[in-house]
């Protein structure tokens, strides 16, 4: 039934029933939205160089604001150290690197 209408007409028919609701997007429809812009959410960190933007909370307290201070880690950035604080030594690591486990 929710193929019947577009993302605008449901969004449009649910807020004029009092549901609050908004669409889902992609990232590049969330950097590109006017209340993105207006809430004034996007912020951008330095990486190699360039900077990098991220959406932040789209939401504001005033005792505790949000900031966004890092990026989100790279893929298996952590591993090791995750693999050396459960207890395995540098070889059972290396052993698992060897078989494409990590």
């Amino acid at each position: 039934m929710t193929a019947t209408r577009s993302s605008a007409e449901w969004v449009d028919a649910l807020n004029r029933a009092g549901v609050p609701c908004g669409p889902i997007y992609n990232i590049d429809q969330a950097f590109q939205d006017a209340q993105t812009e207006h809430l004034g959410i996007v912020r951008e960190l330095p990486r190699g160089g360039e900077p990098v933007r991220y959406v932040g909370q789209p939401f504001r307290l005033s005792r505790t604001p949000s900031e966004v201070v890092s990026h989100p880690p790279a893929i298996g950035e952590h591993t090791e150290e995750v693999l050396q604080r459960l207890g395995l030594d540098q070889a059972s690591i290396d052993a698992l690197r060897a078989t494409q486990i990590v």
